[in-house]
């Protein structure tokens, strides 16, 4: 099944780019999102990670970013509602 850009409706999509952050001295690593369980704690702040899955649209330039793992960091998200009470 064919995807098209949500931008310009083109279907030239390339799936699976690699997302790169750059860190100290120019080293890399995989982009990732997190959500810290405990986002006030001073240490264990309970950090949860998801990699990314990213798509590029060819004709327009559109980024669009997926979460690999959205279920883990969704019960990240509802833990630290929990625990700000």
């Amino acid at each position: 099944m064919s995807k098209n850009c949500a931008k310009c409706g083109s279907d030239k999509i390339i799936e699976d780019v690699k997302a790169i952050d750059r860190g100290d001295y120019s080293s890399e690593s995989d982009f990732t999102l997190a959500v810290d369980e405990f986002p006030d704690a001073i240490m264990f702040k309970q950090r949860i990670r998801s990699g990314v899955k990213t798509e590029v649209c060819g004709t327009c330039g559109y980024i669009e970013f997926y979460a690999n793992e959205p279920q883990i960091l969704y019960a990240a998200y509802q833990n630290k509602l929990k625990n700000k009470n």
